[in-house]
């Protein structure tokens, strides 16, 4: 994976981020398997996001791992989890009974949802992001494609941004 840092890579960033800014929330990705991750996840990280979970394909077991592995480990940040994100979004249902049972799903192993466009730097339609929202208890997070033109149609929904897709 050229040009990619690995998960120990990731954490040394994180500890050295951590000691520049003690009180800033800093979150943490890691693209590794569920028990990877919750292995390196530092205790004082305030959230993790992961790529795993509910749409397309449903990655309840993936999800279902991070859930217990925080919650057994009595971690205090907060999981963002994937609700119809990224590659997750081929074939995306606009049937809200669909799109509500899938959040319903979500919200069990996830405190925010996360969204995003068909993939990396694309950006998400309002009215889906609109259609997500209206079915969703949790607050949700947008994770691509958030640029300076679209932030401001995005805000309404929006609890959660993630800008700067470019590694």
């Amino acid at each position: 994976m050229s040009g990619e840092l690995d998960s120990h890579d990731v954490v040394e960033c994180y500890h050295t981020a951590r000691k520049l800014y003690p009180d800033a929330h800093i979150g943490i990705n890691f693209l590794d398997s569920p028990r990877m991750t919750i292995a390196l996840l530092p205790d004082d990280a305030n959230s993790l996001w992961t790529d795993y979970g509910i749409g397309y394909r449903k990655q309840l077991q993936q999800s279902s791992s991070i859930r217990n592995g925080v919650n057994r480990r009595n971690w205090k940040g907060i999981v963002f989890g994937g609700y119809w994100f990224k590659g997750n979004n081929i074939n995306f249902h606009s049937d809200d009974d669909i799109l509500r049972k899938d959040a319903v799903e979500a919200e069990k192993y996830f405190d925010v949802l996360m969204t995003s466009g068909d993939g990396t730097e694309i950006e998400i339609a309002v009215d889906r992001l609109k259609k997500i929202k209206s079915v969703t208890t949790k607050p949700l997070a947008l994770a691509s494609g958030v640029n300076s033109t679209n932030v401001g149609a995005y805000l309404p929904y929006v609890d959660y941004f993630y800008c700067g897709d470019r590694y």
